[in-house]
């Protein structure tokens, strides 16, 4: 396990290197001059080659490259000129609202994806199987965009259950019972989206480990149903869905952007897309980044947790 942890720590310099580089080109060939979308219309020249200067926009792209990285290798990713304050201080005050909504739906995904593959297997070619498995591909091709807006239409506007916008209310105290009303929408648009991709290979892992020999030798041996269900299929089930787990919590980490805009979450989406709008690049650049960064990190946690679940892959 060491050397194997050793290897992916190193492969992981590379990775983040080229994730940066696709991030800073993303932003730096979009058509357009930056800083004039900055100052607006009526900046003068003189104040154009002044913040030309300061971004170093001036510069050849690599020279761009190199300054930008140097200085997020120092831990400044630079100012939010939208904003006029750091784009650090901007990133993570807005990370913590999206890694709560991420947090949450990918516990409901767990719950939720995972629970109906079982039940799905367990119950297969029943009226449940069908009717779980409609409901599964109904989640599987619906936009999560699109059943935000549903949910809203749903909850908040026909029945005013749930607030449409916000982490909290205006009028609010502030506290949790209000956090997790402004809450309850944005994460159920996440999750059925998520939950149904789970639930789907979730099914055909269990319906294998099912047909799996031990299974059959643990039935034989006279181990309760709910023993062999358990703590034999179930258990050797999750394994290979320990890395589909893990990308679809990188789609939530990085599908939170539009979901983010439909509620006006605070989080790190909503902030892309005003950085965007606003061409503010190196906001945008530090937002994508660090996003990236943890789908990086969460693919690699993933791969380690399996090969300690399942010292066998080691081999």
């Amino acid at each position: 396990m060491l050397p194997y942890l050793v290897r992916r720590l190193l492969l992981l310099i590379p990775i983040l290197l080229g994730v940066s580089l696709v991030v800073f080109l993303l932003m730096a060939l979009i058509p357009g001059d930056t800083a004039q979308a900055i100052l607006g219309p009526f900046a003068n020249e003189e104040n154009l080659t002044a913040l030309r200067a300061e971004m170093a926009l001036d510069r050849p792209l690599p020279a761009q490259y190199a300054a930008w990285l140097g200085n997020i290798l120092q831990g400044d990713l630079g100012t939010a000129h939208s904003l006029s304050r750091p784009v650090a201080d901007e990133v993570f005050e807005r990370l913590g609202a999206t890694l709560l909504l991420a947090g949450t739906a990918f516990l409901l995904t767990c719950l939720l994806g995972l629970g109906a593959g079982a039940i799905m297997a367990l119950r297969q070619s029943t009226w449940v199987d069908r009717t779980l498995t409609f409901a599964v591909l109904a989640g599987i091709s619906t936009p999560s965009f699109a059943l935000g807006l549903v949910l809203v239409l749903l909850f908040a506007v026909w029945l005013p259950w749930f607030p449409a916008s916000g982490l909290y209310s205006v009028t609010g105290d502030g506290g949790a019972p209000d956090l997790l009303a402004h809450l309850a929408l944005p994460a159920l648009t996440l999750t059925l989206v998520t939950s149904a991709i789970v639930a789907r290979l979730m099914r055909g892992q269990m319906l294998e480990v099912l047909r799996q020999d031990f299974v059959r030798t643990a039935r034989a041996q006279g181990l309760p149903e709910r023993t062999v269900l358990f703590g034999h299929a179930f258990r050797n089930a999750l394994v290979p869905m320990i890395p589909v787990l893990a990308l679809q919590a990188g789609y939530l980490l990085g599908g939170a952007v539009y979901v983010e805009t439909i509620f006006a979450w605070p989080g790190i989406g909503r902030a892309i897309v005003a950085a965007i709008s606003t061409r503010d690049v190196l906001l945008a650049q530090g937002c994508i980044l660090v996003v990236a960064a943890g789908y990086v990190v969460l693919n690699l946690a993933a791969d380690v947790l399996q090969r300690w679940l399942d010292p066998r892959l080691d081999r």
